[in-house]
């Protein structure tokens, strides 16, 4: 049987968010906010996603360092992406009393994937007038894949290599594939 409630709650935090972050900037804003929902409420419900490398939260921060400087990337990364999760798990947990995002920190705070989020808006931000979209969306992705391994041989001792190849692949696919919406949204 299906649970109803959940669609629902879907649909609460699509249209909330989507109206939020559309009065906060306009049409990029929200695009951004619908590539956060797609990452957290689909890939967060299915729970196994970002095992096999599927995320799509590095492209939302790329896209905000190139339009909007280094600093406000990495702010974004750092410390909105946190806060958006927090916010989508808190509606979630309150209509259907369950955790959606399951990030391994807690709700709300930068954690050390948060920072490499942040990290990859400054380096799109810093390439934005010297590289074409796709060459910084190279360079943000090797960095995030060297970085990310990093992290994990420091945390966990051991890394999920295939799942990185699978992120870094999957992301500059739908940079490539979208590329003339992307440059036309969020190049200012």
């Amino acid at each position: 049987m299906i649970d109803i409630n959940k669609p629902i709650a879907a649909l609460v935090m699509l249209v909330l968010g989507s109206v939020i972050f559309y009065l906060i900037d306009g049409f990029g804003f929200l695009i951004i906010y619908l590539m956060l929902w797609i990452d957290k409420v689909i890939f967060g419900e299915l729970r196994s996603p970002l095992y096999f490398g599927l995320d799509f939260y590095s492209l939302p921060s790329i896209l905000i360092g190139i339009a909007y400087g280094p600093l406000s990337g990495f702010l974004f990364g750092f410390l909105v992406v946190p806060i958006v999760w927090g916010m989508i798990d808190l509606i979630y947990t309150l209509l259907l009393g369950g955790h959606l995002v399951d990030t391994g920190w807690e709700l709300f705070f930068p954690s050390p994937e948060s920072l490499i989020t942040g990290l990859i808006a400054v380096v799109a931000g810093i390439f934005s007038p010297h590289l074409p979209f796709i060459g910084i969306v190279l360079t943000c992705m090797v960095l995030r894949f060297v970085m990310s391994i990093a992290r994990d041989v420091t945390l966990e001792g051991s890394t999920n290599l295939i799942a990185y190849f699978i992120n870094v692949g999957l992301t500059v696919f739908i940079a490539i594939a979208l590329q003339n919406f992307f440059v036309t949204t969020f190049y200012l």
